[in-house]
């Protein structure tokens, strides 16, 4: 049988390279401030706030290592090449 590239394996790069992209973006707007804070604020309420902050930004890092594996578990887990008539050519017509 005729084998094609994958385009359900070229899907999930693309959409991989976009969310990386829209994730460092994010990432980079939330350093910076969280830096300053870091020197700039102490005592009273600004300690909670400097934590919330914190938490967040955990959060964020702990997602986008999630996120990442299982970019990288979905691309691994595709061949280059499929049949012609295997799912992944018509992946978008499913469901």
């Amino acid at each position: 049988m005729l084998q094609v590239s994958n385009p359900y394996k070229a899907a999930i790069k693309s959409r991989w390279d976009h969310a990386s992209s829209s994730i460092t973006t994010l990432q980079t707007i939330l350093d910076g401030p969280f830096a300053k804070l870091q020197q700039a604020w102490v005592g009273g309420s600004s300690e909670d706030a400097y934590n919330k902050l914190d938490g967040l930004r955990q959060r964020l890092s702990a997602d986008v290592k999630t996120c990442n594996t299982t970019f990288q578990d979905a691309y691994r887990r595709q061949p280059e090449m499929v049949d012609e008539d295997a799912w992944q050519t018509r992946w978008r017509l499913i469901g």
